[in-house]
C-alpha cells in the first residue's frame, strides 16, 4: 500500500496531521490597500497557514497579474511565470521564485516545504554543488511519475530528468493483436474501422512510414477507467454527469414543452399524450438509472519501416480524426509524452513488446509517486528553494500501483520493477509501499531483491509503515527485509510551524517531561523541546523476527510537485512516504561524491556510513528512530576517512537461534535475525543463543577473495543484561559465538540493546575508533509484562495507571492476558485538573486528540491480524472504552498516546479489564443432518467478576468450490526475463466457469495463496473474472474484494507466476472458492441450554450469568430446512457464533485473512440431496396416458417420424418433394403445414424479397384456416380433470393445436413486418396490425418474447415512448437471450438511432460507449 496516507482522524483536513482548530481564517483585504502593504500581509499569513493555502489566498487577491513584493534590502520582486510545462494552464503563481533564503526580512521559510536542513542536504549542497546527485540514476517504485509534473523535465546540469517510465503491473496493457491494412474513403483519407467500430481517419504519413498502402496497422481499444486515477476518475465522473445532466434537463423542458402544447389544443390526442408521458417517464428513468461507462479510447499502432520501431497513437479525444495526429513510440527512444485530452489533463508514455501485439500506456495511478520523485531530485531552474534533495540525480519511474486495484501494488508489478531497475542499470530504488508480513525476510519478491544488492550493487531504500505506534509494526519490505533501508518518518519543529501551521509544544513537552515516572509500572516516551520527534503513526520496530527494523530517520512530510490531473502544482503529504525519497535523495548525494571522485559506493559501506553517522535523537525511542537522524554531511565524511577500508564493502549475515520467539514458525534450530523475548517463558529464566556470523560474497568472487578473508572482531554489548564473549574470528565460512540475556531482574517495560562486532586493527591510522565502526550487530527486545508481580504468577484481570502526557507523549503498557481471558475492555480516561489562569483554562477546555493502540504479535501472522487501532477525541472527564478482541496466551500491547500535533497537557487514567468465556470448541462444525452439536462454555476461576451470556449464533455468506477447467502454462516473454537474461518467469492460466442463478456479491478466493505478497513463494497472483460478453466485472490479488454480478455464466481466469515450470505444474488443479453473500442477508441457528430443548425445540437459550469457575454446555442446533430452501448446491455456510452480551464475539481468530468475522467462526456443511422437501421425494411418476392399439400406435409413430424429418430440411430445395410425399402418405396433417411455415420463413429470411415474405404469410394462413379458433377456445374456457387419462390427452391434443395457431400468427406478423420495411404499404401495416390483433387474443403480447413484435407496433403508430419501454424491457432483463428475435445487444442498437431521432444525443452516447464496455472484443489483458 501506498505510505503516504496513515491513519489518522483527521480525515476532512488535506493537512492530513494538523489539527482543524489551529487554522486562522483568511480575512479578506480591504480595497484599497498598497502593494507594500500587500505583501507583509501575506509574510503575516505564511506564519499562520499552510502552504497551500497561502497559493489559494494570493489566486484570490489578484488572479490576472500578481507581483509578490518581498521587504528586503534591494526591493527584490518576483513576477508570475508561464509554465509551459503544463499543458491547459494559461499562467501559474510560483513561490520562491528568484527568492533566496538568506538576507530577505520578513520571508517565509519557503525551503522548509521540503526539508533538507534536517539532514544537512542543505549545507553539503552548498559545501559541494556538484554532488547533487548528477550521475546517479535513481528507480522509483511506485505510484507512476507525471513527466510533466513541475521540476521534473531536466537535471543541475541539463540532461533529461527521467530516462523511462514503465508500467509494470501490465495493467495499462491493450491487446494490439488484431491486424488491418489501411483503406481510402470516398475524399481520399486513409481509415481503418477501430475495434470500438468508429471510422479512424488516419494520418498519411503514418501510411507512409508503415509501408504504403500495403501497410498492416495494429488495434486495440481501453477503457479509461481502467487506466486513470481514482482521483481523477471521480472528478471525470462528476464533470460528465454535470454536462450530462445538462442535456438531460434540455431534453426533459422540450418533452414537457410538447405535452403543454398538446393539451392546450382544442382537441388533444389521448394516444399523442400517453405517448409523449411515456417519453417523460423514459427520460427520468435514464436519469435513475445513469451509468457512467466512460470514455473508451482507440489504439492504433504500426511499424515504421525504416526504424523498426513500433509508433502508436491513443485516440483520448474520441473524435477518430487523426490526421493531424502525431504517433510516440517508446518513451525510452525520444522521452516523447502526451496529454490526455479534454479537462482530464492526464500524461502518457508508451511502450510496446511482444513484437508490437502488446501496446502499454504509461501513466501514473495517483499523485504519491510524483510526490515521491520530486522530493527525491526535482529540479526547479528558477525556484532553487523548491528543489528536491538531489536536483542532479536522473529517475526512472518504475510503476508498482495497479489502476484495476485502485494503485495497490502486485508481485507482478513489483518483480518486474526489480527485473527493469537491473535492465536499466539503476544505482538505486526507492520503494513507499510496503505490507504487514507473516514472515519476515523471506518470499520471491524478498529474495529477488536481497539478490539485487548482494550481487548487483543496487541500493533499496524503503519506508518504514505508517502503522505505529505499536511495536513490531514495521511493513515488508521496508522494514522486515535485510536488503533494504527502513526509514522512519521525522518531524522538526520548523516542519511543523511551516507544513502544519503549528503553534508550538515545547512548553507543554517541558511540563510532561517534568513528571515523576519512578514508580510508574510502565514505558513512557515523549519529545524533548527543540529536537522535533517522529510522527506519532510512523512504524516502530523490532522486526518480528527481533532484527532492528527501522534503519534510520528522515523528514516524513513535504510540500512539492504533484501530477497535473490534480489541477495543483503541489500539494502536501506526509507519512514514511515521504522520508523515504528524502533519505533516498539524501544518500544519492552521496553516492553522486563517491562516483566523480572514483570510490567505492557499495551498498554495505553506504548503509554502514548512514547508520553509523546518524544523530540520535533525544527523547525518541531506539526501536522508532532507528541509528537515529540521517546526517548527510557525516556520512560524507566517514565515507572520506575510510576509503582505503576493504571490509566496508562487506556485509555480514547474522543468523540467531537458540533463544527467543520464533515468529517465523520454524523449528528453534532454524535462525532468526535478531532475539525478541516477548512472551512470559521466554523471560522466566537466562536465555542463550548462538548467533552465526557470515561475510557475505558476491557468487563471482574468486576463491582468493574467500580464502583470504580473515578478520578478528571484538565484539561488545550495550546492556549489563547482554553477555558476550570479547572477540570471535571471521573467516569466508563464518563462525558463532554465545550470547547470554538475563532478563530475570529486568523490570517491567520494553528493553533493548545489542552486542556489535566492530574490526580490531583495521581502523589504525584513521581518526575513527573502532568503537564508531561496528559491521555487524545482534539486536535483543525483552518485553516484561506489567501485570505479573512475580515472573512464575499468574497474571492480574486488571491494570490500571495513570500519566501526564503531551503532544508526542506515548505511554506503553504490555499485559499477558490471564488463563481464560478472550477479550478485554480498555477504558481511557481524561481527568485533568482545573486551572485558575485563564488562557490554561481555555487549554483545558479544549479536546485533544489521543491514539489507542492494541496489539498482540501471532507466530506467522501479520501483525494487522492481531490489533485495535483508533483515534479518540477527548474531552475534559471524558471516557471511553474499546473492547478489544485477544488471542489467548499471547502477551498484548497497550498504547496511549497524544497526537503529535494535538497541543495541551493531558492528564490521563487507563484501565484495562480483563473478560473472558472460553468455548471447548473454538471453531464449531457442523454437518447436515447431524442435527445438533454440544459447546461446553468456562469461566476461569480467577477471574474477579462474572459473565452474561447470551449466545447467537449468525451465517451471512455460503462458500463453494470451482475446479479449473483447463491449465496452460505460458512463458512469459521479454519482459520476464531474470537478472541472468537466460531464465524467465512463466505464467500459470486458470480458468473456471460458473453460472449465476441470480444477481449477487461473490467473493473469489483461493486459500492456499491469499493473504501474502511479498513473503509469496510465487511471483504473483491475479485474477480477472468476466461476463458472457466478455465484460470486465472485477479482479483481484492476494486480497480480494467482493464483486457484484449478474445472472448468467461468469468467467474466471487466475494467472500464477513463477520462474519453475515443475512449481506452477503442481497448481494446475487448484480450487476457487466462491464466497457468496445469502439471498436474504443471513440464516440464524438457535441454541439451547439442555439437549431435551433442542431435541424438542424448546425454550432457547436466553440470557444468563456464569459465575467464575462455573461451566455451561451448549448446544448448538443445525438451520431449519425452510432456511436453505434457496440453496441448491452443496457447500458450506459461514457466520460466527457470540457467546456473551457484552462484545460481539468471544476471540479474534487468525483466520490468515483481513476479514475478519466478529466471534468465534462457525462453518455448516450443505449436502444438496437433503434439500429437498419430504413432499418432493414422496411423490410419484406423472399419470399414464390411456392405451393405444398397436394399430394406432404405428401410424402415429410414422407421422411423427415423417414430421421429425420435415423440420431437418427446413430452408433446403427438398423440402417441397418430401412434404408432397408425407401428405400422399398420411394426409394433411397439421404439423406438416407447420413445417411448411418454419421452411418459407427460411427461404424468405435468406432471400429478403417481398414475395418470399407474402409466400411465408400465406402458409401461416393455411395453418390459421385448419384449426377450429371456437373448439380450442371453448376447452381452455373449462376447467379439466386432468387425472382421468382420456381427459388429459385431450388436453394434450388440444395444447397442440393452440401452440400451433399461436405460432402461425407470430411468423405472419413478422412476415408483414418485413414486407412493411421492405415496400413501406399500406396493406402490409394493416395487415401486420391485424395479425397482432388476432395475437393478442391468445396470448399476453406484452410478454418480452414478443417484444420485436410489440416495438414494431409502436413504431408504425408512432409511438416512440411506447418503443423506447419496450426496448427498456428487452435490455434490462437478466437473460439477455429471453426475446430470441430480439437480443438485447439488437434492441441497444436500435434504441441508439431511436435515441438520436428523438434528439436525445447525451443519451445515445451513454448507450454507445456503454455497448462498448459490456461486450469488448477480446478478453482484457492479463
Amino acid at each position: 500500500t501506498p505510505l503516504d496516507t496513515p491513519r489518522t482522524p483527521v480525515a476532512a483536513s488535506p493537512r492530513l496531521s494538523s489539527p482543524t482548530s489551529t487554522s486562522a481564517p483568511l480575512s479578506p483585504l480591504p480595497k484599497r490597500v498598497s502593494e507594500a502593504s500587500r505583501s507583509r500581509y501575506r509574510c503575516r499569513i505564511f506564519q499562520k497557514l499552510a502552504f497551500w493555502e497561502c497559493l489559494k489566498a494570493f489566486s484570490a487577491w489578484q488572479p490576472r497579474s500578481l507581483e509578490m513584493e518581498v521587504n528586503s534590502a534591494n526591493e527584490s520582486k518576483a513576477a508570475p511565470v508561464m509554465d509551459t510545462s503544463a499543458p491547459g494552464l494559461s499562467s501559474v503563481i510560483t513561490l520562491g521564485r528568484n527568492v533566496e533564503s538568506d538576507g530577505v526580512a520578513d520571508a517565509p521559510p519557503i525551503s522548509a516545504c521540503l526539508p533538507k536542513q534536517e539532514t544537512g542536504a542543505e549545507a553539503f549542497l552548498r559545501a559541494y554543488p556538484d554532488y547533487d546527485g548528477r550521475g546517479v540514476v535513481i528507480g522509483i517504485l511506485d505510484t507512476g511519475v507525471d513527466p510533466g509534473a513541475a521540476g521534473l523535465q531536466v537535471t543541475t546540469d541539463g540532461k533529461p530528468k527521467i530516462l523511462d517510465i514503465i508500467d509494470c503491473t501490465g495493467s495499462g496493457d491493450v491487446d494490439m493483436s488484431k491486424r488491418a491494412a489501411p483503406e481510402k474513403d470516398e475524399d481520399g483519407n486513409f481509415f481503418v474501422t477501430a475495434l470500438s467500430g468508429r471510422k479512424l481517419l488516419l494520418n498519411p504519413e503514418w501510411v507512409a512510414a508503415g509501408g504504403g498502402e500495403t501497410a498492416e496497422l495494429r488495434l486495440g481499444v481501453k477503457h479509461a477507467y481502467d487506466i486513470l486515477p481514482r482521483g481523477l476518475k471521480r472528478r471525470l465522473q462528476r464533470e460528465r454527469r454535470e454536462a450530462w445532466d445538462k442535456e438531460q434537463g434540455s431534453a426533459v423542458a422540450s418533452v414537457t414543452r410538447a405535452i403543454t402544447e398538446e393539451k392546450e389544443k382544442p382537441e388533444p390526442t389521448a394516444s399523442v399524450l400517453e405517448d409523449l408521458e411515456i417519453q417523460l417517464e423514459e427520460l427520468q428513468s435514464f436519469a435513475d438509472k445513469y451509468d457512467d461507462s466512460g470514455p473508451v479510447f482507440d489504439c492504433v499502432a504500426f511499424l515504421h519501416a525504416e526504424s523498426a520501431s513500433w509508433y502508436g497513437y491513443v485516440d483520448t479525444a474520441e473524435s477518430g480524426d487523426l490526421r493531424q495526429c502525431k504517433a510516440m513510440r517508446d518513451f525510452d527512444k525520444d522521452r516523447e509524452w502526451r496529454s490526455m485530452e479534454g479537462s482530464a489533463a492526464l500524461n502518457y508514455g508508451l511502450h510496446f513488446y511482444d513484437d508490437g501485439k502488446t501496446l502499454s500506456i504509461v501513466n501514473d495511478v495517483g499523485a504519491h509517486g510524483t510526490h515521491v520523485a520530486a522530493i527525491t531530485a526535482a529540479h526547479h531552474p528558477d525556484a532553487p528553494l523548491l528543489n528536491g534533495v538531489a536536483p542532479g540525480a536522473q529517475i526512472v519511474s518504475l510503476r508498482i500501483g495497479d489502476s484495476r486495484l485502485g494503485s495497490m501494488e502486485t508481485g507482478t508489478g513489483i518483480v518486474r520493477a526489480l527485473l527493469e531497475a537491473k535492465r536499466i542499470g539503476c544505482h538505486m530504488l526507492n520503494m513507499s509501499y510496503g505490507e504487514a508480513a507473516a514472515v519476515t525476510n523471506k518470499g520471491y519478491f524478498v529474495d529477488l531483491a536481497n539478490e539485487v544488492v548482494r550481487e548487483h550493487g543496487m541500493l533499496l531504500v524503503g519506508s518504514a509503515g505508517n502503522n505505529g505506534p505499536a511495536l513490531s509494526t514495521v511493513g515488508c519490505p521496508g522494514g522486515t527485509t535485510d536488503g533494504y533501508i527502513g526509514v522512519a518518518a521525522y518531524v522538526s519543529p520548523k516542519m511543523a510551524q511551516m507544513l502544519y501551521s503549528s503553534l508550538g509544544a515545547d512548553e507543554d513537552a517541558s511540563a510532561c517531561e517534568s513528571q515523576d515516572l519512578s514508580q510508574d509500572n510502565a514505558t513512557f516516551e515523549a519529545p524533548v523541546p527543540g529536537v522535533g520527534q517522529n510522527y506519532t503513526w510512523s512504524s516502530v520496530g523490532p522486526a518480528p523476527d527481533g532484527e532492528r527494523g527501522v534503519s534510520i530517520s528522515a523528514p516524513g512530510g513535504a510540500f512539492t510537485s504533484v501530477p497535473l490531473w490534480t489541477q495543483q502544482r503541489s500539494q502536501l503529504m506526509n507519512g514514511t512516504s515521504m522520508s523515504s525519497p528524502n533519505a533516498c535523495g539524501n544518500i544519492a548525494l552521496l553516492l553522486s561524491a563517491q562516483m566523480q571522485k572514483g570510490l567505492s559506493f557499495s551498498p554495505p559501506r553506504i548503509r554502514r556510513a548512514i547508520e553509523i553517522t546518524a544523530k540520535a535523537l533525544d527523547g525518541v525511542n531506539v526501536l522508532k528512530q532507528g541509528h537515529g537522524l540521517l546526517q548527510v554531511g557525516d556520512a560524507y565524511d566517514y565515507l572520506d576517512a575510510t576509503s582505503r577500508i576493504k571490509v566496508e564493502d562487506f556485509s555480514f549475515n547474522v543468523e540467531i537461534s537458540g533463544a527467543g520467539d520464533n515468529h517465523n514458525g520454524s523449528s528453534s534450530a532454524v535462525s532468526q535475525r535478531g532475539i525478541y523475548l516477548r512472551q512470559p517463558g521466554s523471560i522466566s529464566a537466562v536465555q542463550t543463543a548462538m548467533v552465526r556470523v557470515t561475510p557475505v560474497f558476491r557468487k563471482e568472487a574468486s576463491n582468493e577473495e574467500r580464502v583470504g578473508f580473515e578478520m578478528l572482531a571484538g565484539l561488545e554489548s550495550s546492556q549489563p543484561w547482554i553477555v558476550s564473549p570479547e572477540y570471535v574470528v571471521l573467516t569466508h565460512g563464518g563462525n558463532s559465538f554465545d550470547v547470554r540475556i538475563d532478563p530475570t531482574k529486568l523490570p517491567p517495560g520494553v528493553h533493548f540493546g545489542f552486542v556489535k562486532g566492530v574490526d580490531l586493527g583495521t581502523y589504525e591510522g584513521t581518526d575513527l575508533p573502532s568503537t564508531r565502526a561496528p559491521l555487524f550487530e545482534a539486536f535483543v527486545t525483552v518485553i516484561v509484562p506489567h501485570n505479573m508481580a512475580e515472573r512464575k504468577s499468574a497474571p492480574a484481570w486488571d491494570y490500571d495507571v495513570q500519566h501526564t502526557i503531551a503532544a508526542g507523549a506515548l505511554t506503553r503498557t504490555f499485559l499477558q492476558p490471564p488463563q481464560g481471558a478472550t477479550w478485554a475492555e480498555v477504558s481511557i480516561s481524561r481527568v485533568d485538573e482545573a486551572d485558575t489562569d485563564a488562557k490554561d483554562q481555555d487549554r483545558l477546555m479544549a479536546s485533544r486528540l489521543i491514539v489507542l493502540h492494541c496489539l498482540q504479535l501471532l507466530p506467522q501472522h501479520p501483525y494487522r491480524e492481531a490489533e485495535t487501532q483508533s483515534y479518540l477525541r477527548l474531552y475534559r472527564n471524558d471516557t471511553r472504552t474499546s473492547k478489544v478482541r485477544l488471542e489467548p496466551g499471547h502477551l498484548v500491547e497497550v498504547d496511549v498516546g497524544q497526537y503529535w500535533s494535538s497541543l495541551g497537557v493531558t492528564s490521563v487514567r487507563i484501565g484495562v479489564r480483563f473478560r473472558g468465556v472460553t468455548p471447548t470448541i473454538t471453531s464449531p462444525h457442523l454437518q447436515a443432518g447431524c442435527g445438533m452439536l454440544p459447546v461446553e462454555l468456562q469461566h476461569d476461576a480467577t477471574c474477579p467478576r462474572h459473565e452474561r451470556l447470551k449466545p447467537s449464533l449468525v451465517f451471512r455468506t455460503f462458500r463453494r468450490t470451482l475446479a479449473p477447467k483447463s491449465a496452460t502454462v505460458v512463458c512469459g516473454g521479454e519482459r520476464y526475463l531474470l537478472f541472468d537474461g537466460k531464465s524467465t518467469i512463466h505464467s500459470l492460466v486458470l480458468k473456471y466457469e460458473f453460472k449465476a442463478s441470480s444477481s449477487g456479491n461473490v467473493k473469489l478466493s483461493w486459500p492456499t495463496l491469499n493473504d501474502e505478497l511479498y513473503e509469496s513463494p510465487f511471483v504473483s497472483q491475479l485474477f480477472v473474472l468476466f461476463d458472457a460478453n466478455k465484460k470486465l466485472c472485477g479482479c483481484g490479488d492476494a486480497w480480494s474484494d467482493k464483486v457484484s454480478v449478474g445472472k448468467g455464466m461468469h468467467y474466471i481466469h487466475l494467472v500464477i507466476r513463477h520462474h519453475d515450470v515443475k512449481v506452477l505444474k503442481s497448481m494446475e488443479a487448484l480450487p476457487c472458492a466462491q464466497i457468496w453473500d445469502l439471498p436474504k442477508g443471513k440464516i440464524t441457528c438457535d441454541t439451547y441450554y439442555s439437549r431435551a430443548e433442542a431435541v424438542t425445540s424448546g425454550s432457547r437459550a436466553s440470557a444468563s450469568v456464569l459465575h467464575p469457575g462455573s461451566r455451561q454446555l451448549l448446544w448448538i442446533r443445525e438451520p431449519p430446512r425452510s432456511a436453505l430452501a434457496k440453496i441448491k448446491e452443496s457447500g458450506d455456510l459461514l457466520g460466527s457464533i457470540t457467546y456473551t452480551e457484552d462484545i460481539d464475539g468471544g476471540g479474534k481468530r487468525p483466520s490468515g485473512s483481513r476479514d475478519q468475522v466478529a466471534g468465534w467462526p462457525v462453518t455448516y456443511m450443505v449436502d444438496a440431496t437433503l434439500l429437498s422437501s419430504p413432499a418432493d421425494r414422496a411423490a410419484g411418476p406423472a399419470t399414464a396416458d390411456p392405451p393405444v392399439p398397436p394399430e394406432e400406435a404405428y401410424r402415429k409413430a410414422a407421422r411423427e417420424a415423417a414430421v421429425k424429418h420435415l423440420k431437418s430440411l427446413v430452408g433446403k430445395e427438398d423440402f417441397p418433394a418430401i412434404l408432397e410425399l408425407a401428405v400422399a402418405d398420411h394426409g394433411e396433417d397439421l404439423q406438416f403445414l407447420v413445417a411448411a411455415v418454419d421452411h418459407k420463413e427460411a427461404v424468405a429470411k435468406k432471400s429478403k424479397t417481398v414475395s418470399s415474405w407474402n409466400e411465408a404469410a400465406e402458409a401461416c394462413t393455411q395453418v390459421v384456416s385448419r384449426i377450429d379458433e371456437a373448439e380450442i377456445a371453448r376447452h381452455f374456457g373449462i376447467k379439466h380433470d386432468l387425472k382421468d387419462p382420456a381427459a388429459k390427452l385431450e388436453h394434450k391434443q388440444m395444447e397442440k393445436k393452440r401452440e400451433s395457431l399461436v405460432k402461425a400468427l407470430r411468423t405472419a406478423a413478422g412476415c408483414h413486418v418485413n414486407v412493411h420495411k421492405l415496400e413501406k404499404s399500406e396493406d402490409a401495416k394493416a395487415a401486420f396490425l391485424s395479425t397482432m390483433g388476432e395475437l393478442a387474443k391468445w396470448e399476453d403480447v406484452k410478454e418480452l418474447k414478443y417484444s420485436d413484435l410489440l416495438y414494431h407496433k409502436h413504431t408504425l403508430e408512432e409511438k416512440k415512448g411506447a418503443a423506447l419501454k419496450v426496448l427498456a424491457q428487452v435490455i434490462g432483463h437478466d437473460d439477455p437471450n429471453a426475446c430470441k428475435s430480439l437480443s438485447a445487444a439488437e434492441a441497444k442498437t436500435i434504441r441508439s438511432a431511436l435515441f438520436a431521432e428523438l434528439g436525445w444525443h447525451h443519451i445515445a452516447k451513454q448507450e454507445e460507449l456503454s455497448a462498448i464496455v459490456a461486450a469488448p472484443a477480446n478478453h482484457a489483458v492479463l
